[in-house]
Protein backbone atom coordinates (compact mmCIF):
# COMPACT_ATOMS: atom_id res chain seq x y z
CA UNK A 1 0.00 0.00 0.00
CA UNK A 2 1.30 3.36 -0.74
CA UNK A 3 1.93 6.35 1.91
CA UNK A 4 -0.93 8.36 0.65
CA UNK A 5 -3.14 5.39 0.94
CA UNK A 6 -1.93 4.53 4.54
CA UNK A 7 -3.10 8.38 5.36
CA UNK A 8 -6.61 7.28 5.26
CA UNK A 9 -6.44 4.35 7.97
CA UNK A 10 -5.09 6.98 10.57
CA UNK A 11 -8.68 8.54 10.90
CA UNK A 12 -10.47 5.89 9.98
CA UNK A 13 -8.74 4.11 12.96
CA UNK A 14 -9.25 7.32 15.40
CA UNK A 15 -13.12 7.24 14.21
CA UNK A 16 -13.47 3.67 14.61
CA UNK A 17 -11.50 3.79 18.36
CA UNK A 18 -14.12 6.21 19.78
CA UNK A 19 -16.71 4.26 18.71
CA UNK A 20 -15.60 1.10 20.06
CA UNK A 21 -14.54 2.91 22.85
CA UNK A 22 -18.39 3.76 23.53
CA UNK A 23 -19.83 0.16 22.46
CA UNK A 24 -17.61 -2.39 22.83
CA UNK A 25 -17.57 -2.82 18.67
CA UNK A 26 -16.51 -0.34 15.78
CA UNK A 27 -13.33 -0.77 14.75
CA UNK A 28 -14.36 -3.81 12.74
CA UNK A 29 -17.96 -3.06 12.07
CA UNK A 30 -17.12 0.44 10.74
CA UNK A 31 -13.13 0.17 9.72
CA UNK A 32 -13.57 -2.90 7.64
CA UNK A 33 -16.12 -1.90 5.12
CA UNK A 34 -14.08 1.39 4.96
CA UNK A 35 -10.76 -0.06 4.44
CA UNK A 36 -11.95 -2.32 1.61
CA UNK A 37 -13.45 0.93 -0.08
CA UNK A 38 -10.01 2.34 -0.01
CA UNK A 39 -9.14 -0.73 -2.34
CA UNK A 40 -7.13 -2.36 0.69
CA UNK A 41 -7.34 -6.02 0.60
CA UNK A 42 -9.95 -8.04 3.32
CA UNK A 43 -6.51 -9.48 4.80
CA UNK A 44 -4.15 -6.45 5.13
CA UNK A 45 -7.13 -4.72 6.88
CA UNK A 46 -7.80 -7.55 9.49
CA UNK A 47 -3.75 -7.02 10.25
CA UNK A 48 -4.69 -2.81 10.54
CA UNK A 49 -7.65 -3.26 12.73
CA UNK A 50 -7.79 -6.63 14.77
CA UNK A 51 -4.29 -5.14 16.96
CA UNK A 52 -6.14 -2.14 17.70
CA UNK A 53 -9.45 -3.71 18.23
CA UNK A 54 -7.65 -6.30 20.97
CA UNK A 55 -5.90 -3.56 22.57
CA UNK A 56 -8.92 -1.50 22.95
CA UNK A 57 -11.00 -4.81 24.17
CA UNK A 58 -8.01 -5.32 26.64
CA UNK A 59 -8.33 -1.71 28.02
CA UNK A 60 -12.34 -1.97 28.70
CA UNK A 61 -12.43 -5.18 30.00
CA UNK A 62 -10.14 -4.17 32.73
CA UNK A 63 -11.90 -1.17 32.92
CA UNK A 64 -14.94 -3.06 33.85
CA UNK A 65 -13.25 -5.52 36.14
CA UNK A 66 -11.96 -2.51 37.81
CA UNK A 67 -15.75 -1.22 38.22
CA UNK A 68 -16.99 -4.91 39.61
CA UNK A 69 -18.43 -6.19 36.99
CA UNK A 70 -18.33 -9.68 36.73
CA UNK A 71 -17.55 -12.42 33.79
CA UNK A 72 -21.28 -12.70 31.87
CA UNK A 73 -22.63 -16.26 31.92
CA UNK A 74 -22.12 -17.12 28.53
CA UNK A 75 -18.83 -17.24 28.08
CA UNK A 76 -18.68 -20.63 28.60
CA UNK A 77 -21.30 -21.28 25.13
CA UNK A 78 -19.32 -18.47 23.60
CA UNK A 79 -15.87 -20.60 23.80
CA UNK A 80 -17.51 -23.67 22.97
CA UNK A 81 -19.58 -22.74 20.17
CA UNK A 82 -19.11 -19.01 18.42
CA UNK A 83 -15.00 -19.74 18.49
CA UNK A 84 -14.37 -22.93 17.28
CA UNK A 85 -17.27 -21.78 13.78
CA UNK A 86 -15.07 -18.61 13.80
CA UNK A 87 -12.35 -20.49 12.81
CA UNK A 88 -13.39 -22.07 10.44
CA UNK A 89 -14.85 -19.36 8.81
CA UNK A 90 -11.24 -17.98 9.04
CA UNK A 91 -10.35 -20.79 7.47
CA UNK A 92 -11.92 -20.25 4.56
CA UNK A 93 -10.65 -16.88 3.87
CA UNK A 94 -7.08 -18.00 4.86
CA UNK A 95 -7.67 -20.86 2.48
CA UNK A 96 -9.50 -18.79 -0.43
CA UNK A 97 -7.82 -15.06 0.18
CA UNK A 98 -11.79 -13.82 -0.63
CA UNK A 99 -14.18 -11.75 1.70
CA UNK A 100 -17.46 -13.31 1.72
CA UNK A 101 -19.81 -10.46 1.57
CA UNK A 102 -22.12 -11.01 4.91
CA UNK A 103 -22.73 -7.55 5.06
CA UNK A 104 -26.24 -6.66 3.56
CA UNK A 105 -28.30 -9.76 5.88
CA UNK A 106 -26.35 -8.05 8.71
CA UNK A 107 -26.93 -4.88 7.89
CA UNK A 108 -30.81 -5.52 7.65
CA UNK A 109 -30.31 -7.65 10.94
CA UNK A 110 -29.09 -4.88 12.44
CA UNK A 111 -31.86 -2.17 11.21
CA UNK A 112 -34.33 -4.69 13.16
CA UNK A 113 -32.63 -4.56 16.30
CA UNK A 114 -32.29 -0.60 16.15
CA UNK A 115 -36.18 -0.95 15.08
CA UNK A 116 -36.77 -3.58 17.91
CA UNK A 117 -35.51 -1.44 20.54
CA UNK A 118 -37.27 1.51 19.62
CA UNK A 119 -40.87 -0.95 20.00
CA UNK A 120 -41.17 -2.32 23.10
CA UNK A 121 -43.00 -5.40 21.06
CA UNK A 122 -40.59 -6.12 18.61
CA UNK A 123 -38.04 -5.77 22.02
CA UNK A 124 -39.72 -8.57 23.69
CA UNK A 125 -40.00 -11.03 20.59
CA UNK A 126 -36.39 -10.23 19.72
CA UNK A 127 -35.37 -11.29 22.75
CA UNK A 128 -37.36 -14.41 23.97
CA UNK A 129 -35.58 -15.63 20.26
CA UNK A 130 -32.27 -14.72 21.36
CA UNK A 131 -32.99 -16.70 24.80
CA UNK A 132 -34.70 -19.43 22.93
CA UNK A 133 -32.11 -20.23 19.95
CA UNK A 134 -28.62 -18.63 21.84
CA UNK A 135 -26.58 -21.68 20.76
CA UNK A 136 -27.67 -21.38 16.90
CA UNK A 137 -27.53 -17.73 17.22
CA UNK A 138 -23.59 -17.77 18.91
CA UNK A 139 -22.54 -19.97 16.22
CA UNK A 140 -23.90 -17.99 13.49
CA UNK A 141 -22.46 -15.00 14.91
CA UNK A 142 -18.90 -16.90 15.24
CA UNK A 143 -19.03 -18.32 11.25
CA UNK A 144 -20.21 -14.77 10.28
CA UNK A 145 -17.25 -13.17 12.10
CA UNK A 146 -14.80 -15.65 10.75
CA UNK A 147 -15.26 -14.91 7.02
CA UNK A 148 -16.43 -11.34 7.23
CA UNK A 149 -14.94 -9.61 10.33
CA UNK A 150 -18.47 -8.17 10.84
CA UNK A 151 -19.97 -10.12 13.70
CA UNK A 152 -19.66 -7.47 15.86
CA UNK A 153 -23.27 -6.29 14.92
CA UNK A 154 -24.41 -9.52 15.99
CA UNK A 155 -22.68 -9.72 19.41
CA UNK A 156 -23.89 -6.58 20.07
CA UNK A 157 -27.56 -7.20 19.17
CA UNK A 158 -26.62 -10.52 21.65
CA UNK A 159 -25.52 -8.18 24.49
CA UNK A 160 -28.02 -5.34 24.30
CA UNK A 161 -30.74 -8.27 24.36
CA UNK A 162 -29.50 -10.41 27.23
CA UNK A 163 -28.52 -7.38 29.57
CA UNK A 164 -29.12 -3.94 31.18
CA UNK A 165 -27.07 -1.37 31.71
CA UNK A 166 -24.36 0.33 29.68
CA UNK A 167 -21.58 -0.95 31.81
CA UNK A 168 -22.36 -4.86 31.63
CA UNK A 169 -23.21 -4.34 27.89
CA UNK A 170 -19.89 -3.15 27.05
CA UNK A 171 -18.02 -5.62 29.21
CA UNK A 172 -19.63 -8.47 27.50
CA UNK A 173 -18.70 -7.45 24.21
CA UNK A 174 -15.43 -6.16 24.90
CA UNK A 175 -14.98 -9.44 26.43
CA UNK A 176 -16.26 -11.36 23.75
CA UNK A 177 -14.50 -9.14 20.90
CA UNK A 178 -10.80 -9.93 22.77
CA UNK A 179 -10.94 -13.21 21.61
CA UNK A 180 -12.57 -12.29 18.27
CA UNK A 181 -9.93 -10.78 17.66
CA UNK A 182 -6.62 -12.86 19.66
CA UNK A 183 -8.57 -16.14 17.50
CA UNK A 184 -7.90 -14.03 14.01
CA UNK A 185 -4.77 -12.19 14.78
CA UNK A 186 -2.88 -15.71 15.57
CA UNK A 187 -3.28 -17.55 12.81
CA UNK A 188 -2.68 -14.86 10.36
CA UNK A 189 0.55 -13.57 12.20
CA UNK A 190 1.70 -17.25 11.68
CA UNK A 191 0.25 -17.93 8.07
CA UNK A 192 0.53 -14.09 6.44
CA UNK A 193 3.97 -12.85 7.60
CA UNK A 194 4.50 -11.30 5.26
CA UNK A 195 1.83 -8.59 4.91
CA UNK A 196 3.12 -7.41 8.41
CA UNK A 197 4.01 -3.97 7.94
CA UNK A 198 6.41 -1.77 10.56
CA UNK A 199 4.06 1.15 10.20
CA UNK A 200 1.40 -0.49 11.59
CA UNK A 201 2.28 -0.22 14.88
CA UNK A 202 1.01 3.16 15.12
CA UNK A 203 -2.41 2.41 15.00
CA UNK A 204 -3.05 0.57 18.21
CA UNK A 205 -0.92 3.57 20.36
CA UNK A 206 -3.17 5.58 18.09
CA UNK A 207 -6.57 3.68 19.61
CA UNK A 208 -5.14 4.04 23.37
CA UNK A 209 -4.72 7.27 23.12
CA UNK A 210 -8.09 7.94 21.52
CA UNK A 211 -9.77 5.71 24.04
CA UNK A 212 -7.73 7.73 27.19
CA UNK A 213 -8.46 11.00 25.90
CA UNK A 214 -11.91 11.38 24.48
CA UNK A 215 -13.54 7.71 24.69
CA UNK A 216 -13.80 6.76 28.23
CA UNK A 217 -14.54 10.23 28.81
CA UNK A 218 -17.87 10.39 26.76
CA UNK A 219 -18.83 6.86 28.41
CA UNK A 220 -18.68 7.59 32.06
CA UNK A 221 -20.39 11.12 31.00
CA UNK A 222 -22.97 9.68 29.78
CA UNK A 223 -26.38 9.10 31.36
CA UNK A 224 -28.06 5.59 30.94
CA UNK A 225 -31.20 7.21 28.56
CA UNK A 226 -28.52 8.75 26.65
CA UNK A 227 -26.10 5.92 26.19
CA UNK A 228 -29.11 3.70 25.05
CA UNK A 229 -30.18 6.02 22.98
CA UNK A 230 -27.08 7.05 21.47
CA UNK A 231 -26.36 2.98 21.02
CA UNK A 232 -30.06 2.99 18.73
CA UNK A 233 -28.30 5.20 16.51
CA UNK A 234 -25.15 3.35 15.91
CA UNK A 235 -27.02 0.13 15.29
CA UNK A 236 -29.47 2.06 12.80
CA UNK A 237 -25.97 3.82 11.97
CA UNK A 238 -23.89 0.00 11.51
CA UNK A 239 -27.06 -1.41 9.55
CA UNK A 240 -27.14 1.29 6.82
CA UNK A 241 -23.68 1.76 6.35
CA UNK A 242 -22.99 -2.74 5.81
CA UNK A 243 -26.20 -2.60 4.06
CA UNK A 244 -25.11 0.10 1.14
CA UNK A 245 -21.37 -0.25 1.34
Amino acid sequence: MTNDLFFFVIPIVIFCSFIQSLFGVGLLVFGTPLLLLLGIPFLQALMYLLPCSLVLSILQVFEGRRVGEKIPPETRRFFLISLPLLFVGLLFVLLEEHSYNARVPIGLLLLFNALSRINSFLNMWLQKGVKKYRNVYLGIMGFIHGLTNMGGGLLTIFASTLYTGKEKIRFAIAGAYFFFAFSQLIPLLIFKSEIIEARMLILPILTIAVYYSIGRRVFTRSSEPVYQHMMTFFILLFGVSLIFF
